[in-house]
Formats: structure tokens, sequence, C-alpha cells
């Protein structure tokens, strides 16, 4: 049956909470993910039964909180919406979790995926993580229904799951790619698909594959995009940690050769990081990598970007160790919502690390007195500016 009971899910969400921030400049959105519960038959404290979970475990909800990027805030948790349960084309059950690197903004949308695969002891589908979901952001933090792009080009595989997805702008208009990461029917992807976004709407369009592969087959691989570059993170597979550059061609294409970079040595290979650029006082960009994979680690490392890297990374820690988390930045602030202290499903906080970030890109890092309403691992996040909710008529300026 088709979540038919969105609109009722909805109204049962409910907005305007005590102690609601007065003057927010950002949203903050954490997407999907996973309980702490280990036990199928147990609801985890915070979690409601209708407007949280898919089944026992995985969560199809969206949080969100009031950020202000001056007072380093993020506060007033809710719930902002829910992502869909049904598969648009054979419908198949959905999951949501995996999504270290799978949300994104855009211009009053966040768009969420590839959803993962759902699974059973005697049931495996293969044909539900092979598209994007997209939501318009309200102004009061809510979101709209999640509208759902078409399947994925079939052959190789009818899925591409546990990868990167980024946005990156070219001649006006965006591209949203899907790096590397599991197939079913081919095992661990390089493939990378690309679809163009219309700026109007926000409709992601027809989906091709590009010219050329990520360096090497991988998942759990972040990507994200900068002034108008798309940036691909190593995964689990590479061998080492690297980042990849490349400037995508009018048509979205991507052809030619990765510029790449070893970014540390510290581990044979790292992966699932919380990936996000963040701007310091001077107005200098800069890109991070944060916590991650294989064991919850406290480091984050950083570069100075200017048109591409410079080589020369920095790094510092964490106020504790996070694996199986993401990262949101806007302004001068970076956040990571919660996460796990381990590797598995039952090892999931709801603490939020908030750093700001002085000239030259070093981070000082606090923990939130205000922690998530429920803790999350495995999920994704993203920041959205506050639109103004009234705007002044002009005749009142007279």
């Amino acid at each position: 049956m088709r979540p038919t009971a969105l609109l009722v899910a909805a109204a049962l969400i409910g907005f305007g909470a005590a102690g609601a921030q007065a003057n927010p400049d950002h949203y903050l959105f954490v997407v999907g993910g996973v309980t702490t519960s280990d036990d199928m038959n147990v609801i985890p404290d915070g979690i409601d039964n209708d407007l949280d979970e898919r089944d026992q475990r995985n969560l199809r909800s969206v949080l969100v909180a009031d950020v202000d990027t001056d007072a380093k805030t993020v506060t007033n948790w809710r719930r902002a919406g829910l992502l869909p349960l049904i598969h648009p084309t054979n419908d198949g059950d959905l999951h949501w979790n995996y999504l270290h690197s799978q949300v994104t903004y855009l211009d009053g949308r966040i768009y969420v995926g590839p959803a993962t695969i759902f699974s059973t002891a005697s049931d495996l589908d293969p044909t539900t993580a092979n598209f994007v979901a997209w939501a318009e952001v309200n102004t009061d933090g809510s979101l709209g229904d999640f509208q759902m792009s078409d399947p994925f080009p079939e052959p190789p595989s009818t899925n591409q799951r546990i990868g990167g997805q980024a946005i990156v702008e070219v001649d006006g208009t965006n591209y949203i790619y899907v790096l590397g990461g599991s197939q079913d029917e081919e095992g661990f992807s390089d493939r990378i698909l690309y679809a163009a976004i219309d700026g109007s709407t926000g409709a992601v369009g027809a989906w091709s594959t590009a010219s050329i592969t990520i360096p090497t087959t991988d998942w759990f691989n972040p990507a994200i995009g900068i002034d108008g570059t798309l940036i691909h993170i190593s995964g689990n597979l590479r061998g080492g940690m690297f980042v990849d550059l490349i400037t995508p061609q009018a048509n979205g294409d991507l052809v030619g050769d990765w510029i790449s970079e070893q970014y540390s040595t510290a581990l044979t290979n790292s992966w699932e990081e919380g990936v996000a650029a963040v701007t310091d006082p001077l107005g200098d960009t800069y890109l991070y990598i944060v916590a991650g994979s294989p064991a919850p680690r406290d480091r984050y490392y950083y570069t100075s970007f200017e048109f591409g890297l410079t080589g020369v990374w920095e790094s510092g820690t964490l106020p504790a160790e996070r694996g199986r988390t993401t990262a949101a930045a806007a302004n001068d602030m970076i956040v990571l919502p919660g996460g796990s202290t381990g590797s598995g499903f039952g090892d999931g906080v709801n603490t939020v690390f908030i750093g700001t970030i002085a000239e030259g890109g070093a981070v000082t890092w606090e923990e939130s007195p205000e922690p998530m309403m429920q803790a999350r691992s495995f999920h994704g996040s993203a920041m959205a500016p506050v639109e103004d909710e009234v705007s002044v008529p002009e005749w009142m300026l007279y």
C-alpha cells in the first residue's frame, strides 16, 4: 500500500515547540538513519512508532533544528517530514540509511538518496536503490512531500547504493551526481551517474552515465561540489586516503583525468566520513573531512580550497570519537549531529558537535547543550538558509 497517510502523519508532526529560537538563519536537517536498538521488537526512547519508524530499527523521519551561525547554536529539535515508504515503480519497501554523503541542499530543496536496499532473511529486492528523492523546504523548517526521480539506467545493474552524492553548478545549470557504491549484479561500482536539475521546479531530469568513472571501484565514498568542482573522497576500497577533483563539462558529463592527492597516510582505508565546505572569517573556503570508519575516530582533516586544493592538509581532534556520522555546514560553522561510538546499529548517540572556524581553517569544537531529540546513526544531514517568511509590502516604505 502506498503511503497515502503522509498528510495525516504530517499533521501529527507539529511545529512551534516551546523554546523555539526567535531568529535562526539556517535550518539543520538530519535525514533517515537507524535507531539505537539491536532488538527489532524494542522501540528505543524518543522514537515514535508512527512518526519515525520504517520498522523497529530503520527511520524514515527527517529531523530539523534551528541554527544561529553567529551565536553557534543548534536548538529546537523537531520533526520536519517523512521520507517515502514505497518505491516509485516497483512498489518495493524502502529503507533510508547509509546516507552519510547523500543529502544535499539546493535552492529551497533537499535532495536525498539513493535509498538503501530493503532486505530480510528470506527476501532481497535489488531494485530499490535506484533513484533520488527531493522535497521543498518550507519557511518554518518543515518539508513538503518528497518527489522521486526516474530510476537509474540499466544495465549493468538495477541499483547503486552507499556511494557519494553531490550537486555541482556548471554554466548556470545544476547537475546531481551519484558516484560509485554497490550494485547487486555487478558488485562494487566505479560508475558515475548524473542528471540535470530543473532550475524552476527542482526536478531531477533523465539520468546519464558519465564518460569516465571514479578512480577505483569503491563504496562508502563521500562526495561534495564546491564552486563548479566535483570532489570525490576515497572510501572503503581505495587503499589509501585520497581526494579527487574534476570540473564537469557544460552538459554535465565528466571527461579527462581526475586530479588526485593524498590527504593523510594514517590509514590504509578510510570511509564514511562527514564532508563539508566552510568559509573562515576572512571569506576563504576550506574543505573538511571529519570522523569516519573503520573504527570511530576523533580526527578531522582540512585544507584551503581556491579553485582546487593546495596539497597542504592540516588535522585536529573532535570532542570524542564518532563513526557512522555526517557533517553539515554554513558560513563559519560546521555541525556533526549524532553518529556512533561503535560500528553496529546499537551504538548511535544523540550528541551534537558544533565547530567554529577560525582564520586559517582550524576548528574549535563544543558539544551542544541541546542534543538531538533521539539518537541516530547511518544518517545524512544538510544545512539550509532560512528564507524571509513575510516580505514588507512596498507601500510601507513610504
